[in-house]
């Protein structure tokens, strides 16, 4: 039988006798029933039978080489952060001791150093993971089920107007990363399709990019697309250096990477003082968003015939070429295909004078270089 002596501090010591000594053990416990099971051995034998259900870090072991074999590895990063962030707030803790409480408290406190965004990423591939465990029948219930996400205000697309572009343009000093930029905007490519575009996806003679599921890499939607090399891209291409398999690299050949483009991106912008909200994505934004301002009434009539998918390949890519040259952003080339012209004159005729007067002088240009008057 235990000798049980509680002292003033209102906490019960087992008292026991070692080589002639009284040794005082606290068992931690006020609760005189708590504390006979401390010293009887019961309370660590109940802690042994619950630890049979795995702790996040011993669970993160199978799921992540299953989330390897079946998800791209921008996706498996996403879970990686989200299972960091979430033994830093709550703990390595068996699955099943996580409760609904513990993920109101993982939302609040991560709320606390990043984006309502990033909050509902972290939980969305926790959920997830937690899923998994259900379905390979470690956990009976997914605490993350009776949680909510952030509720978000939707907000319109943020894009680059044409003044920060050019102020962005110039305040980069890295010609590689300039040619990065100006490609983006130009194709309207996301991040990860740029770092991994192969030269053998590029068709120059026919001034098509294919964008394709590769070895290490998956499109977001997993469907391959073409789109058209405009003006911008084409002399980009043609004017970079064949150093790896890769068509942007570093100026030594080395292989690019996703964070390191866009976090360079942001330092850009703050160097420049412009909008915080502004990423790397953006620029994705802006293209599209420039090519409809200058061009809504040729897209309004294919945008009815022709899938989202596909519209900015149904219109010509020397649309998007004027559209940039109408910003100010490239230099006029001093020549210009002869659909370039004719879309140059249907598209002058239609909008006001400074427009029209910009390109019909882009029209004289290139009919005396072409020597067609």
């Amino acid at each position: 039988m235990p000798c049980l002596v509680r002292r003033s501090n209102g906490i019960y010591y087992n008292v026991v006798t070692i080589n002639g000594h009284r040794v005082w053990k606290s068992t931690g416990y006020k609760n005189k029933i708590l504390a006979l099971q401390k010293v009887n051995g019961v309370k660590e034998e109940r802690d042994r039978r619950s630890s049979a259900t795995p702790t996040l870090r011993e669970f993160a072991v199978p799921l992540f080489a299953y989330l390897k074999t079946n998800l791209a590895s921008s996706t498996v990063q996403l879970y990686e952060s989200g299972f960091k962030q979430f033994e830093k707030i709550c703990g390595n803790l068996p699955l099943d001791k996580y409760t609904v409480m513990k993920t109101e408290e993982f939302k609040t406190k991560r709320l606390q150093g990043v984006s309502p965004v990033k909050v509902n990423i972290d939980f969305r591939v926790l959920r997830a993971a937690f899923n998994i465990a259900v379905n390979w029948g470690i956990l009976q219930e997914n605490p993350f089920r009776k949680s909510k996400q952030l509720r978000m205000i939707k907000t319109r697309p943020v894009y680059f107007s044409p003044e920060e572009f050019r102020c962005l343009l110039a305040n980069v000093k890295e010609l590689w990363y300039h040619d990065i930029l100006l490609f983006a905007i130009s194709t309207m490519m996301r991040l990860g399709e740029i770092v991994n575009l192969l030269w053998t996806s590029i068709d120059l003679e026919k001034r098509i990019i294919r964008i394709e599921n590769t070895e290490g890499f998956h499109i977001k939607t997993y469907q391959p697309r073409s789109i058209p090399i405009g003006e911008c891209a084409f002399q980009i291409l043609t004017h970079l250096e064949r150093k790896s398999e890769f068509v942007f690299t570093f100026p030594n050949g080395r292989r690019l990477h996703r964070g390191y483009v866009s976090h360079k991106l942001k330092k850009y912008v703050r160097k420049c003082e412009l909008r915080e909200e502004l990423h790397f994505h953006s620029l994705r934004h802006s293209g599209a968003t420039w090519l409809v301002q200058i061009s809504s009434h040729l897209i309004a009539p294919v945008r009815k015939s022709t899938p989202s998918s596909n519209l900015v390949t149904a219109i010509s890519r020397t649309i998007c070429s004027i559209a940039f040259r109408s910003f100010g952003i490239l230099t006029p080339r001093k020549s210009m295909s002869f659909v370039g012209l004719a879309f140059s004159i249907l598209y002058a005729r239609r909008r006001k004078p400074p427009f029209r007067t910009k390109f019909l002088e882009y029209f004289e240009i290139a009919r005396r270089a072409r020597n067609l008057s």
